[in-house]
Formats: C-alpha cells, sequence, structure tokens
C-alpha cells in the first residue's frame, strides 16, 4: 500500500507559503512534482471524483494527509468553496500554510 511521503508533503506545501490554496491545486502541484507518486496512489485508491464508482480515492488520500497537518496546527483550513466540476463533493477545503 503505497504511503506519501511526508517530505514530499512538505515540498508542496513551500509552494503555497503565504497564499491561499484548495485540495485541488495542492493535487494538481503533487502530481507536477511527483507523477510517479501520483500514480501509485491513484491505482491504489483510484480516481475518484464525479463517476469515479468509489467514496475513497487518490483524492481523498491527500486530502486526509492535509487534515491531519491541520490537527497539528501546521495548516490552517480557512474555509470551503465551491468545488469544480466532477470534484465528487459539493465543497471543497481552502488552505493556508502561513
Amino acid at each position: 500500500m503505497p504511503v506519501l511521503n511526508p517530505i514530499h508533503i512538505d515540498d508542496v506545501l513551500t509552494q503555497f507559503s503565504g497564499q491561499q490554496f484548495t485540495t485541488q491545486d495542492f493535487i494538481l502541484q503533487f502530481r507536477v512534482n511527483y507523477p510517479d507518486d501520483w500514480n501509485l496512489l491513484q491505482e491504489r485508491y483510484g480516481r475518484g471524483g464525479s463517476g469515479g464508482g468509489t467514496r475513497y480515492s487518490a483524492n481523498s488520500y491527500i486530502a486526509l494527509r492535509l487534515y491531519d497537518r491541520q490537527s497539528r496546527n501546521e495548516l490552517i483550513l480557512s474555509g470551503y468553496e465551491q468545488s469544480p466540476e466532477g470534484w465528487g463533493n459539493e465543497v471543497i477545503a481552502r488552505w493556508q500554510k502561513d
């Protein structure tokens, strides 16, 4: 079972320092930085989103890692916004690093 390397999370989070971002923004940047890891997560958990056929997906896995950071006061959950079309949920979390 693939596990997301915490160093990869830190690396991507530094790219958002001082600005707000959504879970989707984080995932898009993660995919650019770590395409092989993203592919492994998708193989294990599926693609998710609308029509993904599963309630848990690679997107969910990443989102939970961000919520873990928030619970340790390493990341601020600044609210929710309308999710992009096809996301699978009505709202998406908005985060801030600093």
